[in-house]
Order: structure tokens, then sequence, then C-alpha cells
């Protein structure tokens, strides 16, 4: 399957820290961080990519560029005692605009799909460690034209109950036991494109329409994911790198995770 990577924002919440380089191909470890997210992909068999890209587009697609010559050179960091084998690797590089939403970007990249085909998509910047063939067939079983992951945001923030009458506060609950929010991993079918019209947002007005039609399934999961949004992500995400492989990072140790199912 076609694996859709959103690669066009401006990561404004980052570039305090990286001010000169666009989000997806800021460093993690010893790669882009978008390199990350297609070696996820690619550990489970899918490795025909269509980046979107936008801002910075020209550094994006060099530095990704770079980053595969140099595995293929055998410059690249090992994996798992060996390089994770990239020559099959598709990779197309799209321009589909400095300003352009989630959802004109994708209708975008709709002639590089595979027609009647569903595919992945995702942002650039989304990290797991779940089983991407669970995902998949979750998918097909509820005829949905879309489903995405629903997971716990990993912000420490609380959510405070108030009395309007006495200012007394009844309740502190922490966000992440409180909510469920959009952490991508989309599976989508052709059909979704039936749902966008220009100028949308992919989560906002398109997944409405699907919702008031029962086309669109969350895919609730509880075990490893992130995003890299600030800094203080960017800072987590290379702690854990220091200590070893992160737990995204299943290429590293490929009989567990293909054996493992969906958590949660």
């Amino acid at each position: 399957m076609k694996v859709v990577l959103f690669c066009g924002g401006y990561g404004l919440r980052l570039r305090d820290h990286e001010p000169r380089i666009p989000k997806p191909v800021v460093p993690l470890g010893d790669e882009p961080l978008v390199l990350h997210v297609m070696r996820y992909y690619a550990h489970f068999g899918h490795d025909d990519f269509v980046l979107c890209l936008g801002y910075k587009g020209d550094v994006v697609q060099d530095a990704v560029e770079r980053a595969l010559e140099a595995q293929l050179g055998g410059a690249g960091p090992e994996v798992a005692g060996t390089a994770q084998d990239i020559s099959g690797w598709n990779v197309q590089f799209v321009d589909t605009g400095l300003d352009a939403t989630i959802a004109d970007r994708l209708v975008a990249v709709r002639p590089f799909l595979d027609p009647g085909e569903p595919f992945f998509a995702n942002y650039s910047d989304s990290l797991s460690d779940a089983h991407l063939p669970s995902l998949l067939a979750e998918h097909e079983r509820t005829g949905a034209v879309a489903s995405f992951m629903c997971v716990r945001p990993h912000l420490s923030l609380h959510h405070v109950a108030v009395d309007d009458r006495t200012g007394a506060v009844v309740e502190i609950r922490s966000i992440r036991e409180a909510m469920r929010i959009n952490g991508g991993f989309f599976t989508l079918d052709q059909r979704v494109f039936d749902y966008i019209e220009p100028g949308d947002e992919l989560v906002e007005q398109p997944f409405a329409r699907l919702i008031a039609d029962g086309l669109l399934h969350g895919q609730v999961y509880d075990g490893f994911w992130s995003t890299v949004d600030t800094f203080k992500d960017h800072m987590r995400l290379t702690a854990l790198l220091q200590k070893g492989p992160g737990p995204w990072q299943l290429w590293r140790s490929p009989d567990v995770a293909l054996a493992s199912g969906m958590g949660g």
C-alpha cells in the first residue's frame, strides 16, 4: 500500500529550537525525523512513499535523499547490527503548495496513488509502536472510509472543575485520563476524496461529513505514541534513544514487533 506523509507544514512550535530546519528533517538520533516514520511503515512491508512537500520542500527532499544515499552507500547508522534494507524503497516528492491544508495536500497527490486502492497517511512527526497489520485489519472489518488512531495526549496538563457559584475547586483530573486526541496513522479508502472540498482541513469538514454518514472509525490505542511538536518532545524522545532503541523503532526488534498485536 502507498504511504502518504504530510511534510509541508511550518512546524512553528519547534522552530524556536530549529528555526532553519523544517520539522520533518529535524534530527532525531542519527536520522531525520521523517525517516523514523518511513522506517516504521517499511518495517511492515509498506515502502512506497509519497511525501507532500510545502515549506522548504527542497530542504526536506535534499535531507531525505542524502540520508537514503548514505544508508545505501554503507555510511548510514546500523540498525540492530545491520542496516535496514532500503534498496527497494520508492519515494516520490510532490510539491503540494506552501499554504495548502492537509486535505488539499492529499487531493494534490491523488494522481500518485493506486486507483481504487486504500492507502496509509500520516504526519511526518508521529511515532508509535502500534502493530500496523492490526490497524489495517480493523479498518477493513468496519467498512469505514477513514480510520485513525485515537490516543491519550502526552501533555502534563490538568482539567480543573470549579463550582460556578462558590468558586471552589471540585475536581482536578489529568488531561490524559479525561480525553483522547487524533494521533494520526490514518488508513483511508479512495472514497475519502468524495468528502473533501477545496480549502477543507482533513479532520474538520471531511471527517464531520464522514461522521454524519457513519463512515469514520476511531482506533483506540494505549501503547506508545508521541509527536515531536515541541523542543520538550524532542528532548524526551532523544533521552529515550540514549538508553537504547526507542519504543517506536520496531525495525530494531523485528521478531517482537511482527508478533505483537494491538494494545489497549
